[in-house]
């Protein structure tokens, strides 16, 4: 992935919104908002946002309701370098981080979909700590990683890789691994995610990070000094090795985790 291209944030009158929109702006010198109105005029709030962050506005006309502003942001978003929706919209729920309309878009991202939120819709964003990416060394894991190393180096962030593994299967009861096994597994995924990084983004620091637990507690954990957190959603029956069983794990930091997250699409 890359932020050189333009970058699409589906905006209304909320801080949340606002606050997504400011994000982007760091990321790309492109940003476009675009705002779903009944009767398809330009608010002022809008025109006041985008002098405000120099992204250029665009209205459509159409309902407000979640599934309709998700298509909506779906197809102005082909061919985007980055979604970017705020977390605090009205369709959330107490104690949830994440609306309706950017739980949506993130379970199935038609391009890298970034959540943006804070510990909660009074906090601001996270301005300091690393970029943090959890991956199992697979091709939604590698995706992940690429993603975040171009995010820390636009950024000015270190890069933080997180591979957790844990000897419990889903159903809560024990595999049959060597947990020195997955241990070291866990280990080859994290230097050889290094080793790639080291090619690509030459330069950039890199810490590793190993870790049995849960992919989701480790991930949250890391999270709370993370300026970012970058995952990609996982389909099918994960490998017997791989920690990283990012269906539910991603839907649960979109919703908790208290900093913005970037789900980054499958490859292909």
């Amino acid at each position: 992935m890359s932020t050189a291209g333009t970058i699409v944030v589906g905006v209304d009158s909320t801080t949340s919104a606002g606050l997504a929109a400011g994000w982007a702006t760091r990321l790309s010198d492109s940003v476009r908002l675009v705002h779903a109105a009944a009767d398809g005029k330009v608010p002022d709030w809008l025109l006041g946002l985008a002098a405000a962050t120099a992204a250029t506005p665009e209205v459509v006309a159409g309902a407000g309701d979640p599934d309709a502003v998700a298509a909506l942001l779906r197809e102005r978003a082909r061919g985007a370098a980055m979604l970017v929706v705020g977390g605090h919209g009205r369709s959330a729920h107490p104690g949830l981080q994440a609306g309706d309309l950017a739980a949506g878009l993130a379970a199935d991202p038609p391009c890298p979909v970034a959540v943006v939120h804070g510990l909660d819709a009074e906090s601001p964003l996270p301005a300091t700590g690393p970029v943090v990416v959890g991956t199992d060394g697979g091709p939604a894991g590698t995706a992940a990683l690429d993603a975040a190393a171009d995010l820390a180096r636009t950024l000015g962030a270190d890069l933080v890789v997180v591979h957790a593994w844990t000897d419990v299967a889903p159903g809560a009861h024990r595999r049959t691994d060597d947990p020195e096994v997955l241990a070291e597994h866990g280990r080859e995924v994290t230097e050889a995610a290094r080793r790639r990084v080291a090619e690509r983004q030459p330069g950039l620091a890199v810490e590793t990070d190993p870790v049995q637990d849960t992919a989701l507690r480790a991930l949250l954990h890391r999270a709370e000094r993370a300026q970012v957190l970058v995952v990609a959603p996982r389909v099918g029956t994960p490998p017997p090795a791989a920690a990283m069983q990012a269906g539910s794990t991603t839907r649960s930091l979109v919703a908790f985790a208290p900093c913005p997250v970037v789900v980054v699409p499958l490859p292909g």
